[in-house]
């Protein structure tokens, strides 16, 4: 059980998974995540936890910082997707790590030209 949503949610963010599968799951587990705790307005689990590191209710700070990281989370998966969309040969997905890594944080412009 994941204790520290805030640290969690990171990970999501800076973690570049080695298949596919565990790429979508990362980042559809973020995206979770940071929409259950913007909702429910806390970053530990249920309102009657007994507390723990990362617990208590969110200030306007936090929830900058959780926007800020589910627009990323939003952008890697679109990303994620046309690049597996692009990669895509006769039915058949190629994923590499190295490329997605890549193409997730590069101005489309400035590659496009």
């Amino acid at each position: 059980r994941v204790h520290d949503r805030r640290w969690a949610l990171q990970q999501c963010v800076s973690r570049v998974p080695d298949d596919l599968e565990t790429a979508t799951h990362l980042l559809d587990s973020g995206l979770a995540w940071s929409d259950d705790v913007l909702r429910r307005g806390r970053l530990g689990g249920s309102d009657d936890d007994g507390g723990g590191v990362g617990e208590g209710r969110i200030n306007t700070a936090d929830v900058g910082e959780i926007t800020t990281l589910r627009r990323t989370l939003l952008s890697y998966r679109d990303r994620l997707a046309t690049i597996t969309m692009i990669n895509r040969a006769e039915e058949v997905i190629v994923y590499d790590a190295e490329q997605y890594a890549a193409f997730r944080d590069v101005n489309l412009v400035d590659a496009a030209v």
